[in-house]
């Protein structure tokens, strides 16, 4: 009997001991719309108190979510994310056969709600440490023609009519990434609106791309069509020399993608008026000429495109890009020139033309080492070949010491490399990014100018920029966070100066959300200030009779820093972003003037240096109002700011506030849209600069994928310029210009695209690099 009994007290005490030791991890994948969702809720009840989670979690980048220490039992789990219903069902849990962990996904659908609104809402939109993840509506990839369509309802984007450029509406412009892919707005016209799943705007831009002054979006898309798709939009002036066009024509198969397209800006004005005046004091004496000129002028940039891509999913990317990029400009024009307060009169005649080639090949590399971590590499060779030839010349008589002419050529051979290795890892909410990237390149120039007393001289340099970073970001609680370390080695030699400088560049970004619809954002960051080859140039130029411009072979880098404060409302109608900031320049590259004698003439000789120091005190707001969901649309942005600038030991500051504007309207197939800015100065290095009023109107019809629009452009105005130097010793220059062609000038334009084929899955790259400076003198 006491045997049984002492069985039975056994039994009863190793049950209760195995109850007490049996916990259980519940583990699994939150998914949308057949992508995972990061940033999910995942909180568990019990059956007998729905408002007190007893246990929770947050999905990480891939969507996962892990809770552990659970006992056996029932319980309610809920899973949320903004824009899709909240999912709640019971749960019971039992001791598996094996192991302690019990798997259960789910799949999120969106919001009733939110399917019936057209704009990016608040519920379409999640905010992050350094960026803010929009989301579409069905209304809005039904009535977009293309991705690039989509654009415009993400915050305040919006496309330049003039330039046809994506920026923000204050001017600020935008680098596409498409699934990390550097790209353009032809590579977003070639998707289907219903193939993107998000939009990244990042408010910090990730390290690899902390030295670029652009605002940084990466568009995410769900898989490809395998077939063909392409497509042209083209814009022009109906009696003048505007047009903006652009082509492009997709195929993939397999994993092969072959892609091409090519895209025309091209401006010819005869009717542009200038005056110029300029006062010089010089050796005790003043000198004055006062031009008048009336001049024909334009540009054409031709940017051809070729891309390979092979992709093998989740495992390996190969993508090689060729772009042999033309362009010229010219200027050609006659003047009148009263000398020295309208004592003698000249004439005078300005011939310029240049023109740059540069053919570029890209080869991107990336390999998936398991799911959370990747390596990947980028390299990219340029070649340039650029000249210049100006023949400027200015007739008071044969017996005057005014009179001149000045032939200079130029012809650049630039070659340069850019390399860039990085690893990424992803550990649950928390991801590290490191990488170096270097930028090798070598120039000659071949130059006849006023110094050289027109006799050829050659002219070398070189330069590199080896740049280290790393990069961690993550959440703790409520509090998202970004910081990087990043550090430039950047160094120059020519034939005059040779220096070799370390740039330290830290960056960080404290995130804070509150009350579902706001976010405050605390960050910091440095960029490298690194003069390019054309600064660094000994090509000089004669402007006026007493005027020489010249490049400064002993420029060096500096470095800039800018503390803000960053506050950003996101409703279903509203989108605010709010700041205030201060940004200081050490050793910032700024025109200035000193007088010297050549063969025993006084000039101003006119270059740019490294001042001591310039800094900006701002604070502004960008917003945008959908009035009526899917039909009106209002956009603001303004920007107070003081900036101060420090030059001959003096300090010259200016208080001023751009204000742009926009408004667009649709209604089934018709739509008319319309942007403007208000006139204000502001300071452009060391000249005063004002900005006239801007005004544009365009109205458009649409059926499907064809768009045809007409507008006008500079609306009862006319492209127009006024600059005034800041004062200094040496010489002080006023010019007003107007372009008389485009008053109120009248455009038409027609796109069309097209897609077919089956689904294949898209790709994405890290790294996207390139080089722009042609080292033409400027």
């Amino acid at each position: 009997m006491i045997t049984r009994l002492t069985t039975i007290l056994t039994i009863a005490l190793l049950a209760g001991i195995n109850a007490l030791q049996a916990q259980i991890t519940l583990t699994g994948t939150i998914r949308a719309e057949g992508e995972t969702v990061p940033f999910a809720h995942v909180d568990l009840f019990t059956p007998s108190d729905s408002t007190k989670a007893v246990a929770r979690s947050i999905t990480d980048f891939n969507g996962a979510y892990s809770i552990g220490n659970l006992k056996p039992g029932r319980y309610t789990i809920e899973v949320s994310y903004v824009g899709y219903e909240t999912l709640r069902e019971p749960l019971r849990l039992r001791m598996p056969s094996a192991g302690a962990s019990v798997t259960r996904d789910y799949t999120l659908q969106p919001s009733a709600k939110q399917l019936s609104e057209v704009t990016v809402t608040a519920d379409r939109a999640t905010v992050m440490a350094d960026k803010t993840v929009y989301r579409f509506t069905k209304e809005q990839r039904e009535a977009a023609r293309n991705s690039a369509d989509l654009m415009e309802h993400v915050g305040t984007l919006t496309i330049d009519p003039i330039t046809g450029v994506l920026g923000e509406l204050d001017g600020t412009p935008v680098k596409i990434l498409i699934n990390g892919i550097n790209s353009t707005l032809n590579d977003l016209r070639a998707i289907p609106a219903d193939k993107i799943r998000k939009v990244d705007v990042y408010t910090l831009p990730p390290a690899k791309y902390a030295t670029s002054s652009q605002r940084v979006i990466n568009v995410i898309t769900s898989q490809l069509d395998s077939g063909t798709s392409g497509g042209f939009d083209v814009t022009s002036a109906v009696a003048t020399g505007f047009v903006n066009g652009n082509a492009y024509l997709t195929y993939v198969s397999g994993n092969h993608r072959i892609s091409a397209d090519y895209q025309i800006e091209l401006r010819d004005y005869d009717n542009r008026r200038s005056n110029r005046n300029y006062t010089y004091f010089l050796g005790g004496d003043t000198y004055t000429y006062d031009y008048t000129m009336r001049d024909h002028f334009g540009y054409t940039y031709h940017t051809p495109r070729l891309k390979y891509t092979y992709a093998r999913p989740d495992d390996l990317t190969l993508q090689v890009t060729a772009s042999p990029a033309f362009n010229k400009r010219f200027n050609h024009g006659d003047e009148t020139v009263l000398l020295n307060d309208a004592t003698a009169e000249a004439t005078a005649w300005r011939d310029n033309d240049a023109s740059t080639f540069s053919p570029s090949l890209d080869i991107y590399l990336s390999k998936q080492l398991d799911k959370n971590s990747e390596i990947t590499a980028n390299v990219v060779g340029t070649y340039f070949h650029s000249s210049q030839n100006t023949n400027n010349s200015l007739d008071a008589g044969a017996d005057s010491p005014e009179s001149y002419t000045d032939l200079m050529h130029q012809s650049v051979n630039r070659y340069s490399v850019i390399g860039e290795v990085g690893y990424s890892r992803r550990m649950g909410l928390n991801t590290l990014n490191v990488g170096v990237r270097s930028s090798v390149s070598q120039s000659w120039s071949d130059t006849r100018n006023v110094l050289s007393a027109y006799e050829l001289t050659r002219y070398r340099s070189d330069d590199t920029d080896n740049y280290i970073y790393a990069e961690y970001s993550g959440a703790w609680k409520k509090i998202m966070f970004m910081a990087s370390l990043g550090g430039h080695i950047a160094h120059a030699s020519n034939d005059d100066a040779s220096y070799t400088k370390f740039l330290f560049t830290p960056r960080l970004m404290v995130s804070y959300p509150f009350a579902r619809y706001h976010t405050l954002r605390l960050m910091f960051q440095s960029s490298p200030i690194i003069p390019t080859i054309s600064q660094l140039s000994d090509n000089a130029v004669l402007q006026t009779p007493r005027m020489i411009h010249a490049g400064n072979p002993h420029l060096h880098s500096g470095t800039t820093v800018a503390p803000m404060l960053y506050y950003q409302l996101t409703r279903s109608r509203v989108d605010m972003k709010a700041l205030v900031a201060y940004q200081h320049s050490f050793s910032p590259i700024e025109m200035s003037y000193h007088e010297a004698v050549i063969d025993g003439r006084p000039y101003v000789v006119a270059s740019e240096v490294n001042l001591n120091s310039s800094s900006t005190v701002a604070a502004g707001v960008n917003m945008r109002i959908d009035a009526i969901p899917n039909t009106l649309s209002f956009m603001m942005s303004a920007i107070a700011q003081r900036q101060s600038v420090e030059t001959d030991g003096q300090t010259y500051s200016l208080w001023y506030c751009p204000i742009n504007y926009g408004v667009s309207f649709r209604k089934g197939a018709w739509g008319v849209a319309y942007q403007g800015s208000l006139p204000h100065k502001e300071l452009d290095g060391t000249a005063i600069a004002k900005n006239y009023l801007s005004s544009n109107l365009q109205a458009y019809w649409q059926h499907r994928n064809v768009r045809l629009s007409l507008g006008c452009y500079w609306l009862g105005t006319q492209a127009e310029y006024r600059s005034e130097s800041i004062p200094n010793r040496y010489f002080h220059e006023k010019t007003h210009t107007v372009i008389r062609n485009n008053r109120s000038m009248v455009v038409v334009g027609v796109s069309w695209n097209f897609n077919t084929g089956k689904k294949k899955e898209d790709i994405t790259r890290k790294f996207n690099n390139s080089d722009t400076d042609s080292g033409l003198f400027e």
